[in-house]
């Protein structure tokens, strides 16, 4: 599939029902800023095509305590060029109470993680998920509401992407790159796709969230 037509002007999040608290009823969009310099996969966000995007933060739980303000800082940024999107997240955090041991690919148990999805259709019924851990081991799957499984993720979904992972002295750093070819999107010159950023930090036992998801519904791509 080509992507050099490709013109992803505004990548939109879930829009998200009003049910009993207000926060639920917040819609994020995301502007998606093209780039033409090339981008290094190595866990540091100091390439010049990172430079002019502006980072998103204000991450809420989504557990325990659903709705409250994460207790760590995450800051998140998104580009692409006509091969790949690419996101880095500086993620917060004393690195001693950082959970990173290796385990194989798609093995998220007692670790600290980041997680990327994709609704490239923006259909709030299917979605891509990438997962990378402090320990830079990659989790994917597919995501569909009543799909595979009582959850809806299809672990046996593998595609080929890049990441990188870094230890800093006040947190870590997951980079993505995430080729058009690894996914399906409509071919519509403009997209619009629906996206959420999502970590999860095991000392305290937190999942926290950019874009705000009521737990009380279930699928998280609806």
């Amino acid at each position: 599939m080509k992507t050099n037509s490709i013109d992803l002007r505004c990548i939109l999040t879930i829009c998200l029902t009003l049910l009993l608290f207000p926060i639920y009823a917040q819609v994020k969009s995301l502007p998606a800023v093209k780039i033409t310099q090339p981008v290094k996969i190595d866990g540091v966000l100091n390439d010049e095509a990172w430079k002019n995007i502006n980072p998103v933060g204000d991450f809420i739980t989504f557990f325990p305590d659903a709705g409250k303000p994460s207790l760590r800082k995450s800051l998140v940024k998104i580009t692409y060029d006509d091969e790949a999107v690419y996101v880095g997240a500086y993620l917060y955090d004393d690195p001693e109470n950082i959970r990173k041991q290796v385990t194989s690919r798609d093995a998220l148990r007692d670790v600290d993680y980041f997680t990327v999805g994709l609704d490239t259709y923006h259909d709030r019924q299917n979605a891509f998920i990438f997962v990378v851990t402090a320990a830079g081991v990659q989790a994917d799957a597919k995501e569909s509401n009543g799909g595979v499984g009582a959850t809806g993720f299809d672990k046996t979904w593998n595609a080929v992407w890049e990441s990188n992972v870094k230890i800093t002295n006040d947190g870590w750093v997951a980079e993505i790159k995430i080729p058009f070819s690894a996914i399906r999107f409509s071919k519509s010159k403009l997209q619009d796709w629906g996206i959420n950023f999502a970590r999860f930090t095991r000392k305290i036992n937190e999942n926290s969230i950019w874009s705000p998801q009521d737990p009380k519904i279930n699928g998280d791509v609806n």
